[in-house]
């Protein structure tokens, strides 16, 4: 095994970066276990990572891991990176830094492979769970979000004892008392309208997507996410776990804003129009000569009203949103989108995804602003193959748009009933939110 590849089990270097990570005393002990390297790197000046997020490798690679993991697992059940619960947890209680000289001297007489899979077997969080080194889940919530058995598909929900208070385009929400519970469902909508067609999976991958963003977002701002493993939930979702499994979400009650909280990172849709139309979108005046699919040089804040089932949103100015809600509020929901979209982009992009759009919900929660619903999903967003991207040309995708384009050939007036889908497009819509969910998290149902 390179090295490199054991400074990255260490914490010493970036994996997606191979940059050199400023390092404790505890560090060099850990490079004096290795002499030759200690020797070649020890004078070398110490840089920091590019920004890399520890996600972008680890769990990709199962080897390399940025530094600033220092060889914590994640946690699938909290949403965070690392676990708060299961930081600096060891199999014994040994020194970290003890421990890591272990694992090195192991690694070279068994092999990585070996290695990896003894320290499966022998960790555990803090929070009680199994944990798999180098992979962005506990091993437990896998179990349960992931599961082997051929999942069902769900048009629509009724639990018997669980109060049902709301059913939206896709989700249904059930009042649990301190919490809601939130169920993806199959169901799939087009120009606000909701189709007859299951979409095999979609509701598992929104909600796992969701769980995704959740946790890579969190440093910017809160969400509502309490937990997504049914053994988590309160006693009377048990007797629906098989239902509950993967799509469904426990979350704080939060009153949501009456605003759609909309960033475009590109030029097409309904802002193309408006651009040809006027040189703007919804009032922000761009640079002439864009075209369908253009990357705006700064990202746009458009924000909407929300609307009815059935009705169309409204597109409204951000001194119409500050008249809802406020000057103050309006810019900090302003700014808050900018950041978590800018943020996501990125980390996308390393991925192979572009997201030209997104739409974000947000609501308040004991005084604060938090993330709602769902976020960053094939739903709520356009995901385009980065490495498809041409600019002039609408672009192929890993969402919802496929649908949009296919009832674009038919003769429907765009409102309530919808049109039933072919076979062939629900599958290749099917595999098409699968793709979206493997390239952003490497996870498959």
């Amino acid at each position: 095994m390179a090295d490199l590849d054991l400074l990255a089990y260490c914490g010493l270097y970036c994996g997606a970066c191979s940059f050199r990570v400023a390092a404790s005393e505890q560090d060099r002990r850990h490079l004096a276990a290795m002499p030759a390297t200690y020797d070649r790197l020890k004078d070398q000046p110490l840089e920091e990572c590019r920004g890399c997020r520890v996600d972008d490798r680890c769990g990709d690679c199962a080897i390399k891991t940025c530094a600033r993991a220092r060889g914590v697992a994640h946690c699938g059940d909290c949403g965070e990176f690392p676990c708060e619960r299961s930081s600096n947890f060891t199999s014994d209680g040994a020194p970290h830094h003890a421990e890591t000289i272990a694992n090195i001297e192991r690694i070279r007489r068994v092999g990585p492979q070996r290695w990896q899979a003894e320290q499966e077997a022998a960790h555990t969080c803090r929070c009680g769970k199994r944990l798999s080194w180098y992979v962005n889940d506990c091993i437990h919530s896998q179990s349960l979000t992931a599961p082997s058995t051929p999942m069902k598909t769900i048009l629509q929900t009724d639990f018997p004892g669980l109060k049902k208070i709301s059913q939206g385009k896709v989700r249904d929400i059930y009042d649990l008392g301190e919490h809601l519970l939130i169920v993806a469902t199959d169901r799939i909508s087009a120009f606000d309208v909701v189709l007859p067609n299951a979409i095999p999976f979609k509701g598992y991958v929104l909600t796992q997507i969701s769980r995704y963003w959740f946790g890579q977002v969190a440093g910017i701002m809160p969400n509502h996410l309490v937990a997504t493993d049914v053994a988590e939930f309160p006693a009377s979702c048990r007797p629906y776990a098989d239902d509950l499994a993967g799509r469904s979400m426990l979350v704080k009650k939060a009153r949501p804003l009456p605003v759609e909280c909309i960033v475009r990172g590109y030029l097409t849709g309904s802002g193309l129009k408006d651009y040809q139309k006027t040189g703007a979108v919804c009032g922000i005046a761009l640079p002439a000569g864009l075209v369908e699919s253009s990357r705006l040089a700064d990202p746009i804040f458009t924000p909407s009203t929300k609307a009815e089932i059935g009705s169309h949103d409204e597109n409204i100015s951000f001194e119409r949103m500050s008249e809802i809600l406020g000057r103050e509020k309006a810019t900090r929901v302003r700014d808050l989108s900018l950041a978590v979209y800018a943020t996501a982009r990125g980390i996308a992009e390393q991925k192979g995804i572009i997201i030209a759009d997104t739409k974000f919900e947000m609501g308040d929660h004991d005084g604060r602003l938090i993330l709602i619903d769902e976020v960053l999903t094939p739903d709520s967003s356009r995901f385009w193959p980065k490495d498809a991207y041409q600019q002039g040309v609408s672009q192929p995708s890993f969402d919802k748009q496929f649908v949009r384009d296919y009832l674009g050939t038919l003769d429907w007036d765009k409102q309530v009933p919808g049109p039933q889908l072919p076979e062939e497009i629900v599958k290749k819509t099917s595999e098409k939110y699968l793709e979206a969910l493997e390239k952003l998290t490497g996870q498959r149902p």
